[in-house]
């Protein structure tokens, strides 16, 4: 089948970014035509230049619209699949009006909330053949907003179980943060409240000294004036190291020689967004890795709480303690849950599974 693939897209960071580049890559792979139409971004005429399929890029919206419709006014697609609603859905609708090409539209949960009171989504998401929600969380945000529940599909998030395995070399990494052997707990997200990195290093200054921990933070954004002027009130920013970006090919390495991943994501009513599922807690588990995460948006479809690690509140400092005292203490425990988290990403959480049951839906609305 010919797609049109649009949305967010590398080399720009991000879960929907993410989203986007492997379900592409699969779909390819199942024998699809696949094209990708993306904003422009640092570093991608490199990014595009390695790519399995066709990138085409405009800097500007308007750019972008004048492409989608030459595309498929030409012929260029049978489905169109808008991996994430800004930019594209509008010009989507229009395009698959009586005789038009379908379109599906893929759901993360954020901006739907973001977008609530807006009339664009009202407008352009209940036309759409089907919606794909990556998460029942999202799928209740989407239903909330009226859209009829028949359209929508719940299709949950992937990793790549070849690039994040248990066999990974993380022994530069632990020389790096933890030379005398102390345990290593892990994050990776955008610096941004929503992630909880405050609340886990509060949860980190009250551990007793026993515990010998390094905080080791991923990433940049806002919040890391802040985090960085916590860590010195707190008394441990001796302890607490921000790598900034982690390039792709060394994430896995941290991965693996954390001890635990932590991320106690939450609400924050000012930033109007949530995490709509956590692919990163896919990834720590598909390295073997036990993982904590906040029991917020859609991340109870990542964690199994009690089997793959923990769910906690992330607004109760005590509660995120507690579950890093259970999984730093008990060796055990530790491992027994990072296992069990790679047997189900192996059994569940693909990116060939998701991108199977993508193409399952774009078959079924073109017929």
């Amino acid at each position: 089948m010919k797609l049109l693939l649009c949305g967010n897209f590398p080399p720009a960071a991000g879960g929907s970014q993410t989203w986007s580049y492997e379900v592409a890559r699969h779909l390819e792979k199942l024998g699809h035509d696949v094209t990708f139409l993306a904003r422009t971004a640092p570093g991608w005429k490199e990014f595009d230049a390695g790519c399995p399929f066709p990138v085409e890029r405009a800097a500007w919206k308007i750019g972008l619209y004048r492409k989608f419709r030459k595309f498929v006014r030409r012929g260029g697609a049978e489905c169109v699949l808008v991996t994430h609603r800004a930019d594209f859905a509008e010009s989507a609708r229009l395009m698959a009006k009586p005789g038009g090409v379908p379109y599906v539209v893929v759901a993360h949960g954020g901006e739907i909330l973001k977008a609530r009171r807006k009339p664009s989504v009202q407008r352009n998401l209940p036309p759409a053949a089907r919606i794909i929600a990556v998460s029942n969380f999202t799928r209740g945000l989407l239903v909330d907003l009226g859209i009829e529940s028949r359209k929508i599909v719940v299709i949950p998030n992937g990793t790549d179980t070849e690039r994040f395995h248990p066999g990974a070399d993380g022994s530069g990494v632990r020389k790096r943060y933890a030379p005398g052997g102390q345990k290593i707990v892990f994050t990776v997200s955008r610096l941004v409240k929503r992630k909880g990195h405050a609340n886990l290093m509060r949860a980190l200054s009250g551990l007793g000294s026993e515990y010998n921990v390094e905080y080791v933070i991923g990433g940049t954004g806002e919040e890391e004036k802040n985090l960085r002027a916590l860590a010195k009130g707190l008394g441990i920013a001796k302890n607490v190291h921000f790598t900034g970006r982690i390039e792709d090919d060394e994430l896995p390495k941290y991965y693996a020689a954390c001890d635990v991943f932590a991320m106690p994501n939450r609400y924050v009513e000012g930033e109007m967004n949530v995490e709509g599922f956590g692919i990163v807690f896919l990834e720590a588990n598909a390295a073997g890795k036990p993982v904590i995460g906040g029991d917020s948006g859609g991340t109870a479809d990542a964690v199994v709480d009690g089997e793959t690690g923990f769910l906690v509140d992330p607004d109760d400092v005590s509660d995120i303690a507690s579950a890093l005292e259970k999984l730093l203490s008990n060796e055990e425990m530790a491992r027994r849950m990072g296992e069990a988290g790679r047997l189900r990403v192996e059994r569940r959480f693909t990116w060939r599974h998701t991108a199977s049951q993508v193409a399952g839906v774009l078959e079924e609305v073109t017929g």
